[in-house]
């Protein structure tokens, strides 16, 4: 579950642990949507209500949630990061949503964990923050980048390095300062989307 502020609203997602299975995202309760899986290299059509087209198929690859395939120590890392970057090679903010993509939206083993957070943090362009806090109040230490005025944060647990959220702050018209953050509050592994530990 994520939660973010303001306004806090609280969003719920279920992610296939290979893929191959459909998952689902509960936004606050406003909206409910499936995440296609790809069983098989062919996902099925959907309408715009969200309901399986009969026979009709698109080309897909599994993106599994359950990531096992990556470096565990910071060098290996820091070279597939920087290889990597979403297509933009040396793109900081290429390279900072990949880690917030691989730090909030999968389930990483705990060496992978370290070895990212310490890559993270000798990348070019992020800069080290000793002190602060998610969406949730909780202190951490974070690694950020600046992007057109605005400041993303990701912010990890000091001891565990576990990702606890981020923080967003930069300037909008007449100067005014802007920040609101999140908060992943739980990660838990159950047996089908909707189901609750």
């Amino acid at each position: 579950r994520t939660i973010s502020s303001p306004p806090a609203r609280t969003r719920q997602v279920w992610l296939s642990a290979d893929g191959r299975r459909d998952g689902l995202v509960d936004d606050a309760g406003s909206d409910r949507f499936v995440l296609p899986g790809c069983p098989n290299g062919r996902a099925p059509d959907r309408d715009k209500q969200d309901r399986v087209i009969p026979e009709e198929t698109h080309q897909c690859v599994a993106e599994p949630a359950y990531r096992t395939d990556l470096p565990d120590t910071a060098d290996a890392m820091l070279a597939w990061l920087r290889r990597h970057a979403s297509g933009n090679p040396g793109d900081i903010n290429a390279i900072g949503k990949d880690v917030l993509d691989l730090a909030g939206a999968a389930y990483l083993p705990p060496r992978t964990l370290g070895a990212l957070f310490e890559a993270a943090s000798r990348l070019t362009g992020m800069q080290a923050i000793p002190d602060v806090v998610d969406g949730a109040g909780r202190h951490g230490v974070g690694v950020s980048w600046l992007r057109d005025g605005m400041r993303t944060t990701l912010i990890f647990d000091r001891n565990t390095h576990a990702f606890l959220g981020t923080s967003y702050t930069g300037m909008v018209d007449h100067g005014q300062n802007v920040m609101f953050g999140t908060a992943l509050t739980r990660i838990a592994i159950v047996d089908r989307p909707g189901q609750r530990p």
